[in-house]
């Protein structure tokens, strides 16, 4: 099976501390939480650094009929409302065996601020995520950061949420400064990801 991967920075490489100390940085030796899903099947990531669930909607429509090509989709919700841009090439590009990693920056819009934080447009992006990836039949899977959105009704929920209680300001696995929120570090990669490959196991039978 070829898989697709949605992400913010959460869903790139693993992150260690930069020189400076002050923040973190990719760690280009270090895959994501991805690495760890199963190898029977390949995977492509899309990680939108700044990224979420309205940059998601518009790559998926973009791709129109090439979704053919994969098999299953996996959704990383991060902290939305994001209402970015969407990029059209990415940073950079990581081939890790079973996993190809395409890396992208996206440009905060002015509303992020104002008129996108209610609940109106994120149920909009996650309708027409529904309707794209049912249009395709692909069997799509969704997990996140906060609370679930509870608005999908064909991406069917990997019940993996509220996952910042769980890895965040925990030194073994979270890489942070008092001035800086950080990412996940290799173990903490190791970690999300056994959960969501015992997840997904389990809800792929349900297809």
């Amino acid at each position: 099976m070829k898989i697709l991967i949605l992400g913010c920075s959460l869903s790139t490489n693993s992150w260690i501390l930069s020189p400076t100390g002050i923040k973190d940085c990719r760690d280009f030796n270090s895959p994501g939480w991805w690495y760890a899903l199963s190898k029977k099947h390949t995977y492509d990531i899309r990680a939108f650094i700044g990224g979420g669930l309205f940059v998601y909607r518009d790559f998926l429509q973009s791709l129109g009929s090439k979704l053919n090509q994969y098999d299953a989709v996996i959704i990383q919700e991060t902290f939305d409302p994001r209402v970015t841009k969407p990029p059209s090439d990415p940073y950079d590009t990581y081939t890790y065996k079973n996993c190809v990693l395409y890396t992208y920056g996206c440009k905060e819009h002015p509303s992020d601020k104002v008129s996108m934080r209610t609940n109106f447009f994120l149920y909009k992006a996650t309708k027409d995520i529904d309707e794209v990836l049912s249009k395709f039949n692909i069997p799509s899977f969704v997990f996140g950061w906060q609370a679930p959105l509870k608005s999908y009704k064909w991406v069917k929920s990997l019940d993996l949420f509220y996952l910042d209680k769980l890895f965040f300001y925990d030194d073994r696995y979270h890489l942070y400064t008092k001035d800086w929120f950080g990412h996940l570090n290799l173990d903490g990669n190791i970690k999300l990801g056994k959960m969501v490959h015992k997840k997904l196991e389990e809800k792929f039978n349900e297809y």
